[in-house]
């Protein structure tokens, strides 16, 4: 059995040294998003919404870009979501990894 305390300690640790990429990530998604509210005509946060919304791939439809450059950005912040969960799950695999190794070594 894994130690959840240690998985975490490790995941924290493997996410702090990817902090500037995770980051940089942020920023785009929030930069794309104050693109898009001028490009569409809507609001910061209502485009911010949207934003996170499309990054991280869950997609409600209540915001729906309609000009052809807002749903180029659209895709971008998709791709940059999928580039964020990515490092997430790919930090998370790499600490249940550690975590039984160490489980082993004991």
């Amino acid at each position: 059995m894994i130690n959840f305390l240690q998985f975490f300690k490790m995941y924290f640790s493997l996410l702090a040294s990817a902090s500037q990429v995770i980051l940089a990530l942020l920023g785009v998604i929030i930069i794309l998003g104050w693109i898009l509210s001028f490009v569409e005509g809507i609001s910061f946060f209502k485009a911010l919404y949207f934003s996170f919304i499309t990054a991280l791939t869950i997609g409600y439809g209540d915001v729906i870009p309609c000009k052809p450059l807002g749903r180029i950005i659209s895709v971008l912040q998709g791709i940059t979501g999928m580039i964020f969960a990515g490092i997430m799950v790919a930090a998370a695999i790499k600490s249940l990894e550690l975590s039984s190794q160490r489980r082993k070594e004991r």
